[in-house]
């Protein structure tokens, strides 16, 4: 099957670093941005891409309760091409919502520091801010053991990460031989990315062990026993192949 040259992009700040804009620029896209903040909006419509090409920016803060009479509004279409999920927050609730749109490629981003033995996310709030919830910048999201079981459910197969550890990619089962075939091993990698901040929002450049210690008295979901815990309760967050792979 063709994949349609429609995109939707949850999540995308000013959109210089985002996981469709070569679609766009240099592939011919459509595509549908959701972002929550103004100023990245109007930041968004100050580019040249944004007349140049076939785009559209819309202006909400997305939860569960809205998600789909949103998408539903605001695209045309039902079958596109790829979803990218990424709002530092609900990101797995968002995912487990979603009815109006079936993607044959789903990107979603994960939060290393949960691991990826748990099936782990931050609990719901409709109005998640990532900088609000905690000062280090690193209570949010979802496990990528989580978003895998729960997009498994929905009828995607697991296809990799890219190799900085930030995004898992998915496609629908019913199309992942245009995938499948040329893919001779499906890796996931963590990330390595030191982005904790401290009490005065400065850097600490502290690596992801380290990091969870400084979240680990928060509340998580656990989708498994679907109760609230703390990530202090588990003897296991990383196995030895995400370890070996922080190579600290």
């Amino acid at each position: 099957p063709n994949i349609e040259k429609i995109f939707v992009e949850i999540g995308t700040e000013d959109y210089w670093e985002s996981n469709t804009r070569f679609l766009l620029k240099s592939r011919n896209w459509k595509g549908y941005l959701f972002e929550a903040s103004k100023q990245s909006v109007q930041a968004i419509k100050r580019q040249k891409i944004y007349w140049q090409n076939n785009i559209t920016v819309i202006n909400t803060f997305l939860n569960s309760e809205n998600l789909n009479s949103e998408l539903k509004n605001n695209i045309k279409e039902k079958n596109i091409g790829l979803l990218s999920l990424d709002v530092d927050g609900i990101d797995y609730w968002l995912l487990k919502e979603l009815k109006v749109l079936n993607p044959r490629i789903i990107v979603c981003e994960f939060n290393t520091i949960l691991g990826d033995i748990q099936s782990l996310t931050v609990p719901y709030d409709k109005n998640f801010n990532r900088v609000n919830k905690h000062y280090s910048n690193l209570y949010y999201g979802a496990s990528i053991t989580a978003i895998k079981e729960l997009l498994n459910l929905k009828g995607y197969t697991f296809i990799g990460t890219n190799f900085n550890g930030i995004n898992a990619y998915f496609i629908r089962n019913d199309c992942s031989d245009i995938i499948l075939g040329s893919v001779e091993n499906i890796k996931y990698f963590p990330s390595k990315i030191r982005e904790g901040r401290d009490k005065n929002y400065n850097l600490t450049f502290k690596n992801n062990p380290e990091n969870f210690n400084e979240i680990k008295h928060l509340k998580i979901y656990d989708l498994k026993t679907n109760s609230e815990k703390y990530l202090y309760e588990y003897s296991e967050i990383y196995s030895k192949e995400w370890l070996d792979k922080f190579n600290y």
